[in-house]
């Protein structure tokens, strides 16, 4: 119906009825759905679903996936067709959480960022996400927090040491 394979709505729907409500719905979860997607293995009949949970794993840390990159580009091209029908289906069964986890998945593939709630800062050039994530004391989440602090304080919390990274950081 929205131009998602019926064998890929199908496995949506068995995921869903199937679903443990113990079991929590994570943007890894929904990646693990997403790379089952019939669509995939039509443009590319010699990857399992495993390789394309790799690659879009890969496009979402911003990875080299070396001479799969074409194929990684393609299939997140796909992804958002295939996202809106797991929309539709997640709606239809009136599962907030896999709704709402389905959405923050949409989120991060299009900004091919790992997570939701920092996905603003991982955008910024030349951030060191290790120094980023172990090295800020405040809860730090949004540009707007970020920018209160002077220049100095932002190439610390960000792990950016080179002057002139940082100020093309901070334009």
């Amino acid at each position: 119906k929205k131009g998602v394979h019926t064998l890929t709505a199908s496995y949506f729907v068995d995921r869903l009825v199937t679903y443990k409500p113990s079991e929590v719905i994570t943007i890894d979860l929904i990646i693990k759905w997403l790379s089952n997607a019939h669509e995939f293995k039509e443009f590319y009949p010699e990857l399992t679903a495993e390789d394309f949970e790799r690659l879009l794993q890969d496009h979402l840390h911003r990875r080299d996936s070396g001479e799969q990159n074409e194929i990684k580009y393609r299939i997140v091209a796909k992804c958002h067709t295939i996202l809106y029908g797991l929309l539709d289906v997640t709606c239809a069964f009136r599962n907030t959480d896999a709704t709402n986890m389905t959405l923050n998945t949409f989120k991060c593939i299009v900004q091919a960022v790992s997570s939701v709630n920092d996905a603003e800062i991982y955008q910024l050039p030349n951030v060191d996400r290790a120094t980023f994530q172990n090295g800020s004391v405040d809860e730090i989440h949004t540009l707007g927090k970020l920018f209160t602090y002077e220049n100095d304080k932002i190439g610390k919390i960000l792990g950016i040491k080179d002057s002139k990274k940082l100020e093309e950081t901070l334009q």
